[in-house]
């Protein structure tokens, strides 16, 4: 292990939340995580502004989605959002250098349009206050 590589330590997270705790909120190891956790969301934007941060974040919450919530996905795309989350996982430590990077970005990405797909699909077959036998009744149709 490089020490100039894991920027973040969970040493460093579990003081990070300390300060927090205590209301330190200017404390230098606050500051490191943040500025960790800011690296890790920008990584994929090529450009400085705002919305690639957004975005990455929905990504990642995305990805998190699909692995949690079963009915919002198929077991393949949860495959690749436990693939997506556990690069992730990596991230939260280690330097995110953007090649490392860019596969978890990119499977996130990926899982959230499936998921956001499925999710839009299961919208527009079950309207809103319909039953299961509303959806039998069209199939039928």
């Amino acid at each position: 292990m490089h020490e100039s590589n894991l920027h973040a330590p969970p040493a460093l997270y579990l003081a990070a939340i300390g300060d927090v705790f205590a209301g330190n909120f200017l404390g230098e190891d606050l500051a490191r995580v943040g500025n960790h956790l800011f690296r890790w969301l920008h990584i994929s934007g090529t450009s400085d502004s705002w919305y690639g941060i957004i975005l990455n974040a929905l990504a990642f919450v995305g990805a998190v989605a699909a692995l949690t919530v079963p009915r919002l996905s198929t077991p393949t795309v949860r495959l690749l959002a436990a693939t997506a989350v556990a690069n992730h996982c990596v991230l939260f430590f280690w330097e995110p250098n953007r090649r490392y990077a860019m596969i978890a970005w990119t499977l996130s990405y990926l899982v959230t349009v499936a998921v956001v797909h499925r999710w839009w699909l299961r919208r527009r077959r079950y309207p809103a206050g319909a039953t299961d036998d509303y959806a039998d009744t069209k199939a039928e149709a």
